[in-house]
């Protein structure tokens, strides 16, 4: 049996006795050598690779994974976007952009395809119509709502078997079900 050397009375894990920590905000400047980032508690600005803040920019919304170094300032180990979920009806969809009224807010909100398209049935938004309850996985990037994937259940929603009424309500007792 291996022992961590940070912790003598447990298995050995990863033999790194740095702890991290995680801080949420919105990416103020960014560049291959690290990354300041905006949050309740005020800026944090963060050294780290190429590798770690590639593809990144300002505006974006992230979560750091960072240690703290010894002189006090802090190395990014990770840096992800912030999942965000959303639903609502489509008010209007092209290839590239759909907007929904958010069924929690009442209000609108637009969200565009990354450079990597969206998860839906085709590139884009394709499949999805106006009118459609759609559930929305997104994250923030420079300003702008990025969707990663949408799940489509169609007009009035769909059943919880995934099937939608023949009226095209979600069926049952009328009620949408979310």
């Amino acid at each position: 049996m291996f022992f961590d050397p940070c912790n003598p009375f447990g298995p050995y894990n990863t033999g790194d006795c740095t702890p991290t920590e995680s801080a949420t905000g919105t990416i103020t400047q960014v560049s291959d050598q690290g990354l300041t980032i905006s949050t309740d508690q005020g800026p944090l600005t963060f050294s780290a690779d190429s590798d770690v803040t590639d593809g990144f920019q300002s505006g974006d919304l992230v979560d750091v994974t960072y240690t703290q170094n010894q002189d006090g300032s802090f190395t990014a180990t990770d840096v992800e976007y912030v999942e965000q979920d959303a639903n609502g009806t489509v008010t209007s969809v092209s290839g590239t952009s759909m907007t929904i009224t958010d069924s929690n807010t009442g209000q609108s909100e637009s969200f565009v395809t990354g450079p990597n398209g969206v998860e839906v049935d085709g590139p884009g938004f394709q499949g999805v119509s106006v009118s459609d309850q759609v559930d929305v996985t997104y994250h923030q990037s420079a300003g702008q709502l990025v969707a990663d994937s949408v799940c489509d259940g169609g007009p009035g929603g769909s059943n919880s078997d995934g099937s939608s009424g023949a009226d095209g309500s979600s069926g049952g007792d009328g009620s949408s079900g979310d």
